[in-house]
């Protein structure tokens, strides 16, 4: 399968100054998140590939050697208490695909060292698929499991099954409406992971960082949320 990028020059989800930016933000609550977002193609562009789901399997692997068990187990201190990745908005054109990383205050103080990380973890995902040294087992777990699921889920509120349904039927054959969710492919689409991999480029990241005692200049207009918006660092391009 071959996803067409989002094009350049269209509208989309970030201003030409939030890509390859750090958007820093005035918390309402305590919290400590680095979260990077990249514009990539729709979300039914990748129905067939599970591409995203895939990869936000394997950066938010429990697993030894994985993202989250680097960030918030093996390094001493920890850097992270959870770690997340997924597709996190979708509009007509595009989504956005975010890996968002809860920080410690070790965290907070040494973000760019835990961008970095996630920036090496990509890296690692390209090479092992670059080399055929990626392995297959984490599809067929994720295919397994959809299964299972499929299989053994409850009854749904019938209200809630009909809208899902219907928001479905736009791209979804109407034999597939109740598995489309559920299905997976028999083997990894190499070449659409690769594609999606390619887009997660520091140029193209809006990067969030949520904790800091900045002093913030701007401020968005619908809920006056105090905000820094600043380039990245050439180095960390």
């Amino acid at each position: 399968a071959c996803v067409p990028p989002p094009v350049a020059g269209t509208a989309g989800p970030f201003s030409a100054a939030q890509r390859g930016g750090l958007l820093t933000a005035k918390p309402v609550r305590d919290m400590r998140l680095v979260r990077l977002m990249w514009e990539v193609a729709a979300e039914p562009e990748y129905r067939a590939s599970k591409a995203p789901y895939l990869l936000s399997s394997l950066l938010a692997s429990e697993r030894e050697g994985s993202l989250e068990w680097l960030l918030t187990k093996h390094l001493t201190p920890p850097l992270a208490t959870s770690v997340s990745a997924s597709t996190l908005y979708s509009i007509a054109d595009s989504s956005v695909y975010a890996v968002s990383i809860s920080l410690t205050l070790e965290g907070l103080q040494r973000y760019e060292e835990v961008m970095a990380l996630v920036y090496g973890g990509l890296q690692h995902v390209r090479a092992s698929l670059d080399g055929g040294a990626f392995p297959e087992h984490p599809n067929g777990e994720r295919a397994a499991m959809s299964r299972l699921y499929f299989d053994l889920a409850e009854p749904s509120d019938p209200l809630a099954t009909a809208k899902s349904l219907a928001a479905r039927m736009k791209n979804t054959r109407a034999t597939d409406l109740l598995s489309q969710p559920f299905e997976w492919p028999a083997e990894t689409d190499r070449h659409e992971l690769q594609q999606l991999l390619a887009l997660l480029q520091p140029d193209r990241a809006c990067t969030l960082l949520v904790g800091t005692d900045a002093e913030y200049t701007q401020s968005e207009p619908w809920y006056g949320t105090p905000y820094n918006l600043a380039p990245l660092p050439q180095e960390r391009i």
